[in-house]
């Protein structure tokens, strides 16, 4: 059984290695995140975001800025790359995530510390992007000893592969948490979906966009079982003054 903590990176965020996307402004949660950060790593066009604003928001900057450099500031580029943190990879069949990913993985193979990756940003602006980077946390959810979560202003979100998963949201998840829950299909084969510790438990049910989806569930208990056979999106809503109150 795959024992996972989702919330782990807020109370240990020392623990975390995070990818930064395009896209994603900041807020004083995810900024005290990335500063605390073992790792730290940026798509090009977040760059310029973190960089605008390493005095303003007293950021950290990267360790390392990976893509194929379409977005970031030429000025910018130039520095970076003198500075040796530029991982400027040319292809276009990936994604600017996913080759964060990839970069980020080689970086792991020798790291005993990292518990979790963090991503932040990647579900909100164009809809494409958004199931791009869905496509992302699937297709590279390997290794399963470290989990993906993408982290917005709303919403925690992972992707769980086929097979028994224990969740431990630790006793004091209602500081973080709403309860508010989704557990949604996310792969084109069949998806059948055992679970416990929620108001609306599965048995063996098949989800499907034909059929059932468990959204608008809730987290009952601070200890959840998920058995799934085909990989499957799993959401938890963040309380709202987590955001409002981090420093």
């Amino acid at each position: 059984m795959n024992i996972i903590r989702p919330l782990e990176f807020l109370i240990k965020p020392e623990k975390s290695a995070i990818v930064w996307l395009n896209g994603h402004v900041g807020n004083r949660l995810t900024d005290r995140l990335w500063n605390a950060s073992r790792l730290r790593y940026a798509a090009d066009g977040a760059a310029n975001i973190i960089y605008d604003n390493l005095k303003k928001r007293s950021l950290q900057p990267p360790h390392k800025v990976v893509g194929d450099m379409d977005s970031i500031d030429p000025q910018l580029l130039k520095r970076l790359t003198a500075e040796g943190i530029i991982e400027h990879i040319t292809e276009q069949d990936t994604t600017d995530m996913t080759k964060t990913f990839r970069v980020l993985a080689k970086n792991l193979e020798n790291d005993s510390i990292i518990s979790n990756i963090l991503v932040l940003g990647g579900l909100g602006g164009r809809f494409d992007h958004v199931f791009a980077s869905l496509k992302t946390l699937v297709s590279e959810m390997k290794p399963y000893s470290i989990p993906k979560l993408s982290l917005d202003d709303i919403n925690i979100l992972m992707v769980l592969p086929e097979g028994s998963h224990h969740l431990e949201l630790g006793a004091e998840y209602k500081t973080f948490l709403t309860g508010v829950c989704g557990i949604v299909p996310i792969c084109q084969r069949e998806t059948r979906v055992t679970t416990q510790g929620f108001k609306w438990n599965l048995a063996s049910e098949v989800l499907s966009f034909e059929g059932l989806v468990s959204t608008s569930n809730q987290v009952e208990n601070s200890s959840l079982f998920l058995e799934t056979s085909a990989p499957l999106l799993f959401m938890m809503e963040l309380r709202k003054e987590l955001l409002e109150s981090s420093s």
